[in-house]
């Protein structure tokens, strides 16, 4: 439930406004992958608020849903995160 809470508060164009543009605010990647940026925020939070929807029942359930939201957050993070 918290994690879909924290997910739903996600806002690309608010965290990532245009007019930072790419070097100010995150990986340049952002701004010339928008579409595919957005479209990855938009699916963590639907899965996470499917998840909240409908909670795993079993451990082996919790780790197919743990495991589809955590390849949202590393795909997102592979592609678009600057290494430090």
């Amino acid at each position: 439930a918290t994690l879909n809470e924290n997910a739903q508060k996600i806002d690309a164009a608010t965290l990532f406004p245009e007019s930072a543009g790419p070097g100010e605010s995150g990986s340049p990647n952002i701004w010339t992958n928008w579409t595919d940026f957005e479209a990855r925020a938009t699916k963590f939070k639907a899965d996470a608020a499917a998840a909240a929807a409908a909670p795993p029942a079993d451990l082996a359930a919790l780790q197919a849903t743990v495991g589809m939201i955590g390849s949202n957050c590393g795909g997102c993070h592979q592609n678009f995160r600057v290494k430090k």
